[in-house]
């Protein structure tokens, strides 16, 4: 029966290659590698090559799917240091575990071929489908950007850095549409960053930061400033820098600011155009700090805005809501406390204030309680401060929203002449103290007007009150405002003590560090002409196009 479920899928799969008009002729190379893998992998055909790896469509026997196999060119492979370096790399990516990053299955060697498995997506690249269907609209490059970006954000965290960010290593998953970053962490694998070959440098020169064709140290800003281009590609259908040759290309990335991008999504807003902008600022400081940062502000989109949370998420923010409902009284009896404490320590009552302090305790721990098992979940699913703060704010603009359709939108005139007015009563309050401390004046006349100016400030708080209550979620503003301060990043911490641990951003344990590029010269300042001799005489470029 196995056997018969991997030929139905191998016919399957050729019939797709061949519509594909992908070669299924098999060269020597290939049988070797069908040999040294037979009984785990059935592979099938090339998918497509580049300048340091190619990739094969394979079937894992055991488990009867399809996968996409790399495999590290055997002329790589036969050195020990260079194999030992992919395997070891190639591993520390496989920890990455993201529903937009494609994963990967197993890293492993037999005989003479070095290579690893991933998983296979049916769909088209980002670049496919702007080759053949044209530009995007804003509103679907929103959705696409953001995805990858917290992805790629995911994975800086963890200290790996793509390297190679671009269209044809975004795929666009056929039905969901869900976006896919391809290859993640085996950019910094392939390049193993030749040591007899001063100032090498791999990558797609379209694609390149200043800093990285300049041989200079790359971080998360390098995939930030790849993203901008991927960004603005994806909805103009061209490239920012263009040229003849990589050189030319180079000396535009370092030296021509970008060309201005001014596209409007829903409701004339620019996030989509100002992101893009500020991802290809030539100064690596001034770009958004990782993919996290770029999706944060993404997020601020009307388009993004309506989105559903994933389920780990929304499923913190119904706690989050279901407490706020369970405690509302307490909310009250809090507040008491708050002044009693104050006031019992303005009067050194210090019983009274043990008391207030106590009480308050009390509730803090009960909340922290509550909380904690769903944080906890939240954060063991990959989840970070930032995504908590992100799906609270999401669900307040649309309990805005809901308020506004079903009560109207709030009528500022009321809510601010309830406020003005009992700003005047604190005045009357102020003018009757005044008039009853007045020497020879009517102590009984000041006192009225103190007791009149207090009726006014009460009747108009409580308007004001009703007011605000029928079109603010005042519980959901406070908990948004705690989650976004320090002692909300303090909690998250502490929630996420003894799980897994998030490495400092490009932080990697001794053994898997990657050595240094030797010092090279700084070519910031310098005219263009110089800068192109420089990238001629010191650079040699590998591209990764899919075929």
């Amino acid at each position: 029966m196995a056997a018969e479920a991997i030929r139905a899928a191998l016919d399957g799969l050729r019939r797709t290659q061949q519509a594909l008009g992908m070669s299924l002729d098999a060269p020597p190379s290939l049988e070797r590698l069908r040999e040294a893998l037979a009984g785990r992998y059935h592979v099938v055909c090339e998918l497509g090559r580049g300048g340091m790896a190619v990739v094969y469509l394979a079937i894992e026997t055991s488990l009867q799917r399809p996968v996409a196999l790399k495999l590290l060119p055997p002329s790589l492979g036969a050195d020990p240091a260079k194999r030992e370096r992919f395997l070891r790399e190639a591993r520390t990516a496989a920890r990455l575990r993201h529903p937009n990053i494609a994963p990967i299955h197993a890293v492993e060697r037999a005989g003479e071929f070095v290579y690893f498995t991933m998983g296979y997506v049916e769909g088209v690249t980002l670049g496919q489908r702007v080759r053949e269907h044209g530009p995007l609209p804003v509103g679907e490059a929103t959705r696409l950007l953001h995805d990858v970006a917290r992805a790629v954000g995911y994975a800086h965290r963890r200290g790996v850095v793509h390297r190679d960010l671009k269209p044809d290593n975004i795929m666009i998953e056929e039905g969901s549409g869900r976006a896919m970053v391809m290859d993640f962490g085996i950019a910094q694998v392939d390049a193993l960053k030749e040591q007899d070959r001063p100032g090498y440098v791999l990558g797609t020169a379209a694609y390149m930061s200043p800093e990285q064709g300049q041989g200079r140290e790359e971080d998360e800003r390098t995939d930030v400033y790849a993203l901008g281009i991927t960004a603005y590609y994806a909805v103009t259908g061209h490239l920012p820098f263009q040229g003849e040759t990589a050189k030319e290309i180079l000396v535009q990335h370092a030296m021509t600011p970008a060309p201005a991008l001014t596209l409007y999504g829903e409701h004339q807003d620019l996030t989509y155009s100002r992101a893009v902008a500020r991802c290809l600022e030539k100064n690596p400081d001034l770009r958004f700090s990782d993919g996290e940062a770029l999706a944060d502000e993404l997020a601020r989109a009307p388009e993004l805005r309506r989105r559903g949370l994933p389920l780990p998420l929304q499923a913190f923010v119904e706690g989050i809501r279901r407490h706020s409902a369970a405690n509302r009284s307490v909310s009250v009896l809090v507040g008491v406390a708050v002044y009693v404490l104050a006031t019992s320590l303005w009067g050194r009552d210090w019983t009274v204030a043990a008391g207030a302090l106590g009480f308050l305790g009390v509730v803090t721990a009960g909340t922290a309680k509550a909380l904690w098992p769903i944080t906890r979940r939240v954060l063991r699913e990959g989840y970070d401060h930032a995504h908590i703060v992100h799906a609270l704010s999401v669900d307040l603009e649309r309990e805005r929203q809901v308020r506004e359709f079903e009560r109207g939108k709030a009528s500022p005139p009321p809510s601010s002449l309830a406020r003005r007015v009992a700003y005047a009563g604190l005045g009357v309050m102020g003018l009757g103290t005044a008039l009853s401390l007045v020497e020879g004046f009517n102590p009984v006349v000041g006192f009225g007007v103190f007791v009149y100016g207090v009726g006014v400030t009460l009747c108009a708080s409580g308007v004001g009150a009703v007011l605000t209550w029928l079109h603010r979620n005042v519980a959901g503003e406070w908990w948004l405002k705690f989650w976004q301060s320090r002692a909300g990043e303090w909690a998250v911490r502490v929630a996420g003590l003894g799980l897994e641990p998030r490495p400092v951003a490009r932080a990697l344990p001794p053994e898997m560090a990657v050595p240094e590029a030797p010092p090279e010269k700084d070519i910031a300042t310098t005219e263009a002409g110089r800068i192109a001799d420089w990238v001629g005489a010191r650079h040699t470029f590998e591209t990764h196009e899919r075929e």
